[in-house]
């Protein structure tokens, strides 16, 4: 029995992993700024500053789709599983949130050669993996 838990509690981390890294990606980028862009905006013709004020409204209403999205994710996992599973899911989307935001900032991807060092990154990695320890206890 053991066993089966183990095997539920990985594969449920590494599902909710990918999908609340990618709605968490998706409300931060459009709640924070781009530099790049503003920068852009600031420095382009009229045509380029055109085409980037254009997707802005539709951006937003993106943005706020998906603030939606993730909160009737989080419900229906409270709903159809449990609180402790809930709990597992905000870790996840905590854990993401210094790196994205370093992404953001920078432009770049982490990789291994360029990963950001700091308590807030110890902590993220921490809850990323503590989230695992929460999602076992929650299916056993």
């Amino acid at each position: 029995m053991l066993i089966v838990s183990a095997i539920k509690a990985v594969v449920g981390w590494f599902v909710l992993m990918l999908i609340s890294t990618n709605l968490v990606g998706l409300v931060v980028r459009g709640l924070v700024p781009n530099k790049a862009m503003d920068d852009l905006e600031k420095e382009a013709q009229p045509v380029i500053q055109d085409a980037i004020d254009t997707p802005r409204g539709s951006n937003k209403f993106l943005t706020l789709l998906f603030v939606v999205v993730t909160l009737i994710f989080l419900y229906t996992l409270y709903y159809f599983l449990n609180l402790g599973v809930v709990a597992a899911t905000l870790m996840l989307m905590i854990a993401r949130a210094p790196d994205l935001l370093w992404e953001i900032n920078t432009g770049t991807r982490i990789t291994k050669v360029n990963t950001p060092k700091g308590v807030v990154y110890t902590v993220g990695s921490i809850l990323h993996w503590g989230a695992l320890l929460v999602m076992w206890l929650s299916v056993r």
